[in-house]
């Protein structure tokens, strides 16, 4: 194939941890209304023939299957009882099996496979008992340090019931109002014990992640550059928190992007956005750390991602 000089860029190979890729494109989670891999058959088997499609089209490297870790608080209920804990995504019997069968599907197109832990916090949990946002009218519990502990302990199994599926790597959400963006915050966190610390959380989870995938296979997180938020955190916090990630030499990648359940942007930004509006400042988490970085947000063709990436 004949590539025009402009979209060059695009198509050279890249080591991102364990996974050397054939071009700089990465397909991140997105809704698809095709059908819930953990669903039916005919809804698993619906999700896997659309992430085949889109690895077959060329893409290196696909984030496609991502889910809820465990959750031992659930909304409107007390944190005791039979309803206080849902199993998440990771515990359910089938997941080793579908989850296998989606990386199958793109490892037969040379596409790598991975999978994203998402914990969206705000209601039930938080760091500190205060609102996530300006919608919400339930205050949420302040998480104790044994449910801290707990959720720790879960995320860790979560990754490796991912990789014994035979995926190629891991990312957690910490972003767009997830518990561990919550601890990040400091207008959410305002803690005063060891975890008032606010990259403390997401290191130990990192540290404990790594502990059951080991060294080879690919851990990365997604983080919110600039929170954009009454309280939160700025983008040279942002490259504070993301230079220590990086120095952690837990993680192999950083997943950049903007926007906010809470906020302006939100996290799906419309039109009126530019294209790619903040790869310039993905820039700045790229000169700042010795680990690749991905951008997504408002990419929608070629051109765009090869100038994104200059």
């Amino acid at each position: 194939m004949t590539v025009p000089s402009d979209l060059e860029p695009l198509f050279e190979p890249i080591q991102v941890g364990r996974m050397r890729l054939r071009n700089r494109i990465m397909l991140p989670p997105h809704g698809r209304l095709t059908g819930d891999l953990f669903g039916s058959e005919r809804a698993a088997a619906r999700n896997i023939a659309y992430w085949r499609t889109r690895a077959a089209d060329g893409v290196a490297w696909i984030c496609g299957l991502n889910g809820f870790v465990a959750n031992t608080l659930v909304p409107g209920f007390e944190p005791t009882g039979v309803g206080a804990t849902t199993r998440g995504v990771f515990r359910l019997p089938q997941f080793r099996e579908r989850a296998a069968r989606y990386a199958d599907a793109l490892h037969g197109e040379g596409t790598y496979a991975s999978a994203q832990l998402i914990m969206q916090g705000g209601m039930p949990h938080s760091p500190s008992g205060r609102l996530a946002n300006d919608t919400n009218n339930q205050v949420p519990h302040t998480l104790t340090r044994a449910e801290i502990d707990w959720f720790i302990e879960e995320y860790a199994y979560s990754a490796g019931e991912i990789r014994a599926a035979g995926l190629d790597g891991v990312e957690l959400h910490a972003n767009h109002e997830d518990l561990l963006q919550l601890f990040l915050s400091p207008a959410t966190n305002r803690r005063d014990d060891e975890y008032s610390d606010r990259t403390r959380l997401l290191l130990d989870v990192l540290g404990a992640v790594r502990a059951t995938v080991g060294a080879e296979f690919t851990v990365g997180v997604r983080l919110n550059m600039d929170e954009l938020y009454p309280g939160g955190y700025d983008v040279v916090e942002g490259l504070r928190i993301a230079s220590r990630l990086d120095a952690s030499g837990l993680l192999d990648y950083v997943h950049c992007v903007m926007g906010n359940n809470w906020g302006a942007p939100s996290y799906i930004q419309p039109h009126d956005y530019a294209p790619a509006q903040w790869a310039p400042l993905a820039a700045r988490f790229t000169a700042a750390l010795s680990i690749p970085v991905v951008y997504t947000g408002r990419i929608a063709n070629l051109g765009v991602a090869a100038k994104a990436i200059r």
